[in-house]
């Protein structure tokens, strides 16, 4: 089943060319960034392998994995400057030990599609150890977790990020977790950590007020200078009401 499926993702992409894009209603298409991303299902970048596994696999243990040698029997160089073909880095990603999947990859920039599939491996404790000096995920790594898994595995990697001492994610990454508006998500990001004034303004300025709501009711306050926003500034008037209702409420459960 797997192999036909991934033929046929083949044919279409020799078709129409890739990256292409399969949309909900099972119609395709090449890829088209102003598309509505709920209205995508898949986007196929390039030939799938056939022997390669898909997205949705099954948890493979840290014993059961592969050491590079194993991986690449007539390469000689396991070490970060080895150059990889983009089929290598996905063997080495799906099925390497974790160790050398970090040495690899730890100093270079992460792309979409390797941090899609750093998430598609299914190992948590691997995302964390790609942390940055600052202690917080690459910005592609972290917007790969949020778009890419179950709001309970999500929830898992940030209780894991705070048991490792990360600090969250960058400004950017915390904007696309507000906008996109993953409620389940944001509630458990920001029982976690506080947002950057500068998110926490998307979140006034947006109106995203459920999101505010759950920001408070997790304890947080907006900083200064949003607080001073919302009071002087006319446009922000129903903000300020939903702020401090939300304040109270979460004071009067205490």
């Amino acid at each position: 089943m797997e192999k036909k499926l991934v033929a046929r993702l083949n044919e279409i992409g020799q078709e129409i060319g890739f990256p292409y894009q399969i949309l909900k209603s099972g119609q395709y298409q090449p890829f088209d960034a102003e598309v509505d991303n709920s209205e995508v299902s898949m986007v196929v970048y390039s030939p799938i392998p056939m022997s390669s596994r898909l997205m949705e696999m099954k948890k493979i243990s840290e014993d059961e994995r592969m050491v590079w040698n194993e991986l690449f029997p007539n390469r000689k160089d396991a070490d970060a400057d080895a150059v990889l073909s983009d089929e290598e880095q996905m063997k080495l990603i799906i099925f390497g030990r974790r160790r050398t999947v970090v040495n690899y990859f730890k100093k270079k920039v992460l792309s979409k599609r390797i941090a899609r599939a750093m998430v598609a491996r299914n190992d948590d404790k691997l995302l964390i150890e790609f942390a940055t000096a600052n202690k917080l995920l690459p910005c592609f790594l972290a917007s790969a977790v949020i778009k890419y898994t179950s709001d309970a595995r999500f929830e898992r990697i940030i209780n894991l990020a705070v048991k490792s001492g990360l600090l969250g994610f960058a400004r950017t990454v915390e904007n696309k977790l507000v906008k996109d508006g993953r409620e389940a998500k944001f509630v458990a990001y920001v029982k976690a950590f506080e947002i950057d004034p500068a998110t926490q303004y998307v979140l006034v300025h947006d109106r995203k007020i459920d999101l505010l709501k759950t920001y408070v009711g997790a304890g947080r306050k907006l900083c200064a200078d949003i607080e001073n926003a919302i009071n002087f500034i006319d446009s922000f008037r129903d903000m300020k009401v939903v702020y401090n209702k939300a304040k109270k409420d979460f004071l009067a459960k205490q």
